[in-house]
């Protein structure tokens, strides 16, 4: 090939676009949004303080299919990384080949006593290969199988976290379930108790038939209440089986809770934090990997060197295999180039960049949504307290009532009427504070899981998929996914 001729691919290398830059969107938000690294993590497990939560969120995560899928595709990507590198290294292998031929000579004209003639060789090699690395696409592409392989970890850590929050939803749902079930167990028996009292007085000729009807009345209400109650506090604890992995049919006889105050939610939210959140290091790792993949598109474009040696035996037994007499060798340097390929390279070039500027908008767009979802949190969270402080105030004031109206019907100044009203009041507005009181319980699990879910992931064996640098430490690059690991390079 002439010198002209070689040149053709240098060029078209060197006219090729710069990478696209890329910056992290995080440090880009307002700064008056961010807030002091003081209010730190919010870890809600540690915070609402239950042994019995924690080891449910760790036997759901131990017994998840989803889970175990998601391991097993982190399991392929840590393979993918390993096929990744093999070319780094020279490729060696052996060949061993024993031929037998048959050739009939009188067939081709040649006149011997003794036409059918048997062949035999036996071939024996050594042989290695190497493609110098010279332009970084081989590199390239261990950098993006190593940001697939941590936004794999990523995704499985996500899919940990959402397990966990589905956990606590539903050991607060049973909790409340719980509560309701009991408060309608009290309240059946509250009116049961005055049944008896009206039911007394009027055997004494100083009640009402009336009242004492109304009464009954309430009685049989209850009971239904009950039965509602009962229900959903079986549904719940089936909700919550279903979770653990096992047969949901209530056999485990699992109790939950719900606390009465639920954790201080942070003042604030340091974008450090945030950036923390699974899908967000996610985006991030997958961006790494197009940019790196826009690299080694970059790549293609220049010449490949490599290098293949080969050393064995030829003989005609098997005897010869390792006789030097028999040895054979030889080296081969290779350069190979794309010169006209209808310009399918320079395509790839721009179909890579377009795939950045894609996993760049995401990203974003996976900022904003982060962001949106914390601040509905916030309000949530701090809606659900003051409704709270509202319905714990209407209940005080109901109990005051019913006390009020039960002293004045035994006084005589009020019928049975009020009576009833003032406690149906009442107990409807303590199954309205157990409500409220879960509520304020799942904002704070809303806000946790919009905070990344801290105190999940530990542990977890996406924590383990970290990969190696791929190259000697003379050569070093930032870690996949930094901002830094994200500039053009020209």
């Amino acid at each position: 090939m002439s010198k002209p001729a070689l040149l053709i691919p240098l060029l078209a290398a060197a006219c090729a676009a710069p990478l696209p830059v890329v910056e992290d969107p995080l440090p880009l938000l307002d700064p008056a949004w961010d807030a002091p690294e003081a209010t730190g993590a919010f870890d809600l497990l540690s915070a609402l303080g239950s042994s019995e939560l924690g080891e449910l969120v760790d036997e759901a995560l131990a017994a998840s299919p989803d889970l175990a899928g998601a391991v097993a595709r982190l399991d392929a990507a840590e393979a993918l990384l390993g096929i990744s590198r093999g070319p780094l290294l020279p490729s060696v292998g052996a060949e061993l080949q024993n031929t037998r031929s048959q050739i009939n000579l009188a067939a081709r004209g040649i006149p011997v006593p003794d036409p059918i003639r048997t062949f035999g060789a036996w071939n024996g090699s050594f042989a290695a290969s190497w493609e110098v690395d010279l332009w970084g696409r081989i590199r390239a592409g261990v950098r993006a199988a190593e940001a697939d392989l941590a936004a794999t970890a990523a995704d499985l850590e996500g899919a940990r976290v959402s397990l966990a929050g589905q956990v606590v939803r539903a050991w607060l749902i049973l909790g409340e379930a719980r509560a309701q079930r009991e408060l309608a167990e009290r309240t059946l028996e509250s009116w049961r108790q005055s049944e008896r009292q009206v039911a007394q007085r009027f055997e004494a000729g100083l009640g009402r038939a009336l009242d004492l009807r109304l009464l009954r009345t309430s009685v049989a209400s209850a009971v239904a209440i009950l039965e509602g109650a009962r229900e959903g506090e079986a549904l719940a604890e089936r909700a919550l089986e279903a979770l653990l992995g096992g047969v949901a049919d209530g056999r485990r006889g699992l109790e939950g809770a719900l606390p009465s105050a639920p954790p201080e939610s942070p003042s604030g939210v340091p974008v450090a934090v945030l950036g923390q959140r699974p899908d967000l290091r996610g985006a991030a790792r997958r961006t790494a990997a197009e940019l790196a993949r826009a690299e080694v598109s970059r790549a293609e474009l220049w010449p490949r060197i490599s290098f293949t040696a080969s050393s064995g035996w030829n003989g005609t037994k098997a005897e010869d295999i390792g006789d030097p007499d028999f040895s054979v060798w030889s080296f081969v340097g290779g350069l190979s180039a794309p010169l006209f390929q209808g310009g399918a390279l320079r395509a790839r070039v721009r179909a890579a960049d377009a795939r950045v500027r894609g996993a760049v908008a995401a990203w974003e767009g996976l900022v904003l949504r982060a962001c949106a979802e914390v601040e509905r949190a916030r309000v949530r969270s701090e809606a659900a307290d003051r409704r709270h402080a509202a319905l714990e105030e209407a209940a005080r004031e109901a109990e005051g009532a019913e006390t009020l109206a039960q002293e004045q019907y035994e006084a005589g100044l009020v019928g049975i009427v009020e009576v009833l009203e003032s406690q149906r009041r009442r107990l409807s507005i303590e199954a309205q504070v157990l409500g409220s009181q879960r509520a304020r319980h799942e904002a704070r699990v809303d806000l946790w899981l919009a905070l990344g879910g801290h105190g999940v992931a530990a542990g977890s064996r996406a924590d383990s998929a970290e990969p190696e640098p791929a190259e000697a430490p003379a050569a070093k690059e930032a870690p996949v996914g930094a901002p830094e690991a994200m500039e053009a390079r020209s």
